[in-house]
């Protein structure tokens, strides 16, 4: 999904969540490519998996949320969460 022609990755700043440095990484999605806004940040744990994901629900009025996935299973293969919750952050209608 990441490597599109048109999507724009950038690796920022790591950033300390819950005690824990990770690695982040900031996409830009296209407009064809139905999201729930275009700038996200990924944040990555020491394995290589996706901890959190941080973006702008522009379908709920601009809330900032904080998307975090655990409890990886591997599934013929395939690393997949089976655990997910989501945190509205402060400052409705911003960014992040």
């Amino acid at each position: 999904m990441f490597v599109t022609e048109s999507a724009k990755a950038e690796e920022i700043d790591p950033a300390s969540d819950q005690g824990t440095l990770r690695r982040r990484l900031k996409i830009t999605f296209p407009e064809k490519v139905g999201t729930h806004c275009p700038d996200q940040i990924f944040h990555v744990d020491e394995n290589g998996l996706i901890a959190r994901l941080d973006y702008t629900a522009l379908v709920a009025g601009g809330a900032p949320a904080a998307h975090y996935v655990s409890e990886y299973k591997n599934i013929q293969g395939i690393m997949m969460q089976t655990k997910r919750r989501v945190q509205e952050k402060p400052g409705r209608n911003s960014k992040y």
